[in-house]
């Protein structure tokens, strides 16, 4: 940014400026870059329009422009509603544990299924065995209809 632009000097714990300085090297900008578009992602909507709700309409279009033209998409994704970003990500986390808790009645119908289908076949079993105790040809012809 221009040098003709307003300083303003700040004191900050040394935990914080360690912070900007290396988020500010890892995205490549200096701290003041850094400290400037971390402020400008801080804006909300709501608090834009109360800072510029006593001016007039131009003022406030000439103002949000400076705003866009300065910063760009990260303004303007503020501007269509970091509240709604949050609404989404809300909605989104709701889907997922839905979907979550429906995997989960799913895989324990899943579980119960196999623990039916392994009691009845192990009374079948136990039930053709005992038919072949008692009469070996009527378990004979039995086995072969369920094999058919």
């Amino acid at each position: 940014m221009p040098s003709e632009l307003p300083q303003l000097k700040i004191r900050l714990p040394s935990e914080l400026k360690e912070f900007i300085e290396f988020f500010a090297k890892t995205n490549g900008h200096s701290m003041n870059a850094e400290i400037v578009r971390r402020l400008a992602l801080s804006v909300r909507p709501t608090e834009f329009d109360k800072f510029t709700s006593s001016l007039d309409e131009e003022e406030h279009d000439l103002l949000k422009s400076k705003f866009e033209n300065t910063f760009g998409a990260n303004f303007d994704f503020y501007e269509r509603g970091a509240d709604y970003s949050v609404e989404q990500l809300n909605e989104t986390l709701e889907a997922i544990h839905e979907k979550l808790e429906k995997q989960q009645v799913l895989n324990l119908v899943a579980e119960q299924a196999g623990i039916v289908s392994r009691a009845v076949s192990e009374a079948i079993m136990a039930m053709t065995a005992r038919l072949e105790e008692i009469d070996p040809e009527v378990a004979e012809k039995l086995s072969q209809s369920f094999l058919e």
